[in-house]
């Protein structure tokens, strides 16, 4: 019965992938808002929340917004991490014609979709890029060394290549996805690298950042520079890899 339910949600026009981690406060707040943006586009669409062993009240939250609303679906399990999260959405709904990725911290708006959605026949790869100076200093910085490192080993193209806000046009990125290790950190870094190095069509559109203002930021300072290492190391190892 769940396999029969992802393989009839991925073949919808539009699965939203949307990896929630303790954001109780705000996550009914993130799917009103999608739902009434995607509602007024006419798309037939999945919203695919994927509980990542929240410890605070989410997994009941979502389960009161999946009740009798065929177009979300709830995927609840232990805790593996921001990035695993999102390539098992990735992968679950490989068959879907576009999948788009968003975080549930309501940083960026869902207003901002439709600016994507309208140009969505012209491009592969259709990216928000933040506004640097609305972010900290450490993450600001480390924005510009994720790009760089996507620029030397991959190809320039993408401005903000660890955005959590992309439109795939899933039919391109498929069989490249599947290379990539299901724990690899910021996943979304090499998928921009591979939108470059493809040389698909590939669009950058800004996108207001607010702020996170509820929730739980899971890597603060000195595990946000660790973190990084990571993402780095495995960015690297799989451009290598995959010359």
């Amino acid at each position: 019965m769940f396999m029969n339910s992802i393989l009839n949600n991925s073949m919808k026009e539009l699965v939203v992938v949307i990896p929630v981690y303790n954001e109780e406060e705000v996550i009914g707040k993130v799917v009103a808002d999608w739902m009434n943006v995607l509602g007024s586009l006419k798309v037939s669409f999945t919203l695919a929340l994927y509980n990542d062993g929240s410890v605070d009240d989410t997994e009941q939250v979502l389960k009161v917004l999946k009740q009798n609303n065929e177009n979300i679906q709830v995927y609840s399990h232990k805790n593996i991490g921001h990035g695993p999260t999102i390539l098992k959405g990735y992968l679950a709904y490989d068959e879907a014609e576009w999948v788009f990725q968003v975080d549930a911290d309501n940083e960026i708006s869902a207003a901002h979709f439709k600016k994507l959605w309208e140009i969505r026949n012209q491009y592969d790869f259709i990216a928000g890029y933040r506004d640097s100076n609305s972010r900290n200093g450490i993450r600001r910085i480390i924005t510009q060394l994720t790009r760089a490192i996507v620029t030397v080993f991959f190809g320039a193209g993408v401005k903000d290549v660890n955005v959590p806000y992309r439109l795939l046009r899933m039919e391109k990125f498929t069989t490249k996805i599947k290379t990539i290790n299901k724990n690899t950190f910021a996943p979304n870094i090499i998928i921009s690298g591979i939108a470059v190095k493809n040389k698909l069509k590939i669009k950058n559109i800004p996108v207001a950042n607010q702020q996170r203002k509820t929730g739980t930021v899971s890597i603060q300072k000195w595990s946000l520079i660790k973190a990084c290492f990571t993402s780095f190391s495995q960015t690297i190892s799989y451009a290598l890899a995959n010359k």
